[in-house]
């Protein structure tokens, strides 16, 4: 009996605490929430070429460590270019409504989505708003956050796009580009210099590597006795699996490959010692099984992160992956292609650790 009374009791303080700290056991629910953009003129330019947009979220509970949020997009229906803008909800009153402005949104038609993150007492929600329409503001020749895919964006002839697998770590991400157009093989760009094109400087023989231009680098041929060509290893492809389009090789002209090799650091832990080659005008990185590189990678001897497209090779400037911006220095008294990370870009946008931009709006110079 005395056991009984005291099991009473604890279950009765137990309840007591439970809802003095506001702990409750009802189930999840999906909140409210509405997304509206208005097209408008705030510069007074005469286009129309700002978004006002208003987000609200309806909550009956803010819980004082919570990180909800609600990420709104608008995707361009023609280029796929995305604007995105994240509002963090912490200690918001329950009827949450904030409005904010896209400025010098190019022209398009745009599809509008709020997606809210949810917490410990709400479910995730989505909404779509009504498509809108931007005119008067034509897009600038230049390449940007908010300007056309450059290097990195989708192309139909290879990636398709790119999409991160990985976490983000190291001060940049680590992922791979898309397998294709419908598992669609893409073999690197092969040119012949006999035929009319670019200027390939002057002309080379070399032993190893086969026909060189000064400008143009290795010269590359399906097969020609006088010059390198790309070697698809299909049966390691079966083996390893994944895209097809990982597992190709630079055979030189004397039969051996282009190849990095492993290495170890000052803390014995081995790395790939990546082997880069200029090659029909482009860069590209070899790894220790002569497999040439896509995606991101991290080069120990630079100490940074590139960025290798199947078609394009190394990229540099502004390119879009995971509907992220990066950028990837173009220049080439430094170090070319590595990415850019906590710091300002020459056309001044920020990007953060991860070398992301960071959504801050363009800081221009003073004259």
């Amino acid at each position: 009996m005395k056991k009984k009374w005291k099991v009473c009791v604890t279950s009765a303080l137990l309840s007591t605490f439970v809802a003095l700290n506001g702990i409750t056991a009802y189930a999840k629910y999906t909140p409210g929430i509405e997304v509206s953009a208005t097209v408008n003129d705030a510069d007074d330019d005469g286009n129309n070429d700002d978004v006002t947009v208003t987000v609200s979220v309806g909550k009956s509970v803010v819980l004082p460590d919570g990180r909800d949020s609600v990420k709104v997009t608008a995707e361009d229906n023609e280029t796929g270019n995305i604007l995105v803008k994240t509002l963090w909800l912490d200690n918001e009153p329950a009827a949450f409504v904030e409005s904010f402005i896209w400025k010098d949104v190019y022209n398009g038609k745009y599809t509008l989505k709020a997606e809210y993150s949810g917490d410990k007492n709400h479910d995730k929600a989505a909404k779509e708003g009504e498509d809108f329409e931007v005119t008067g503001y034509e897009r600038p020749s230049y390449s940007g956050p908010v300007g056309d895919l450059g290097n990195g964006g989708s192309d139909e002839e290879s990636s398709g796009g790119a999409t991160e697998e990985g976490t983000t770590g190291g001060g940049g991400v680590s992922g791979e580009i898309g397998s294709g157009t419908g598992g669609t093989t893409i073999q690197p760009e092969v040119n012949d210099p006999d035929e009319e094109g670019p200027d390939y400087g002057r002309l080379t023989l070399d032993p190893i590597k086969g026909l060189m231009g000064s400008k143009y680098g290795i010269i590359t041929a399906n097969y020609d006795d006088h010059r390198s060509h790309w070697v698809l290893d299909e049966l390691s492809a079966l083996i390893w699996g994944g895209s097809v389009d990982n597992y190709w090789k630079l055979q030189y002209r004397d039969g051996s490959y282009a190849k990095g090799s492993k290495a170890v650091d000052e803390h014995s832990k081995q790395y790939e010692n990546y082997h880069w080659e200029f090659i029909d005008q482009k860069w590209r990185a070899f790894d220790s099984n002569g497999f040439s590189k896509l995606g991101w990678i991290y080069d120990e001897n630079y100490d940074g992160w590139f960025y290798l497209h199947i078609k394009h090779g190394m990229q540099t400037g502004w390119i879009c992956v995971g509907e992220k911006w990066y950028y990837m220095n173009p220049d080439t008294a430094g170090c070319e292609g590595k990415m850019y990370a906590a710091q300002w870009t020459p056309d001044g946008y920020y990007v953060d650790e991860s070398g992301a931009w960071d959504g801050r709006p363009q800081m221009l110079k003073a004259q």
